[in-house]
């Protein structure tokens, strides 16, 4: 049987960022603070994304559909330290207490994203973020 061809460093680079946003998103669904150390190495990021995360959801809420969606994406770098250039945006999102909807966002702007990642054993994190 013939083998899957291979993909590219820049399409798996965006897949693994697309598992990284989607991780994002069930951590303020879920209001789960420990899955953003699956999307950021510790540090700053990190910390201030966690802090986000208790400023926007109270206890026993869920913020959902705050999904990062990404158009016009570039990738260089390595397969150690790749970096993304996208067009990033957040949609509109619902904030989710108990069952019942208790406020809405629209979706925020779209904004040129500079993303450096870094592999870890445990897959690609976001190392640094900078808006263009």
């Amino acid at each position: 049987p013939a083998s899957a061809p291979p993909v590219s460093f820049a399409a798996a680079t965006f897949v693994a960022l697309q598992r990284l946003a989607a991780t994002r998103s069930h951590a303020f669904a879920e209001r789960d603070a420990a899955l953003l150390g699956q999307v950021y190495l510790a540090g700053p990021l990190l910390t201030a994304d966690r802090a986000l995360l208790a400023r926007l959801v109270p206890a026993g809420c869920g913020l959902v559909g705050a999904d990062t969606t990404y158009r016009e994406v570039a990738v260089s770098g390595n397969v150690v330290h790749p970096v993304v250039t996208a067009t990033a945006a957040v949609g509109a999102s619902r904030l989710v207490c108990g069952g019942i909807v208790r406020g809405q966002a629209p979706a925020g702007p779209a904004k040129t994203m500079r993303i450096a990642l870094v592999s870890t054993s445990a897959g690609l994190r976001i190392a640094a973020l900078q808006t263009r």
